[in-house]
C-alpha cells in the first residue's frame, strides 16, 4: 500500500510540475508582451499573484507528499 501511494505521489508531482511549468511559461510570455507594450498595474498585480501561487503550489505539494507517504 505504501509503495502504491509513493508511486501515486511521484506521478502526481510530475504532472503538477508539467502544469506548473506550463503556467510559468504562459506567465513569462504574458510578462514579455506587457513589457513590450509598457508596464501597467495589471502586470504588477499578475506578478505578485504569480509569486503567491508559486509559493502556495510548493507548500501544497509538500503537504500532499507528507500526508500520502
Amino acid at each position: 500500500i505504501r509503495k502504491a501511494s509513493f508511486v501515486f505521489v511521484c506521478v502526481y508531482v510530475y504532472l503538477e510540475e508539467i502544469v506548473f511549468f506550463y503556467k510559468l511559461k504562459v506567465f513569462i510570455l504574458y510578462t514579455k508582451s506587457l513589457i513590450a507594450n509598457g508596464f501597467s498595474k495589471t502586470w504588477l498585480r499578475m506578478n505578485f499573484s504569480g509569486i503567491f501561487f508559486a509559493k502556495l503550489h510548493i507548500i501544497l505539494s509538500l503537504v500532499y507528499t507528507h500526508v500520502l507517504v
